[in-house]
């Protein structure tokens, strides 16, 4: 389920940068990633709350934890 790996990478990344885990993506943009398993950029550009900066930040990390799990 890449809900699973996204919610580790998400934790992840929040820990690492000391903030709250939602700032790194709320839980919409997780369900959607989920659900839509997105695997390229311009995929993840297409889920809302997923913005040019997010995508470039922290998409790859992303991806990868979705194509993973």
């Amino acid at each position: 389920d890449g809900g699973i790996g996204a919610l580790g990478e998400r934790r992840e990344l929040a820990r690492e940068r000391g903030v709250p885990p939602y700032l790194i993506f709320n839980d919409t943009a997780l369900r959607e990633m989920a659900r839509t398993r997105p695997g390229n950029a311009e995929e993840l550009l297409e889920i809302k709350g997923v913005g040019e900066t997010k995508a470039r930040d922290l998409g790859p990390a992303f991806l990868a934890a979705i194509a993973k799990a």
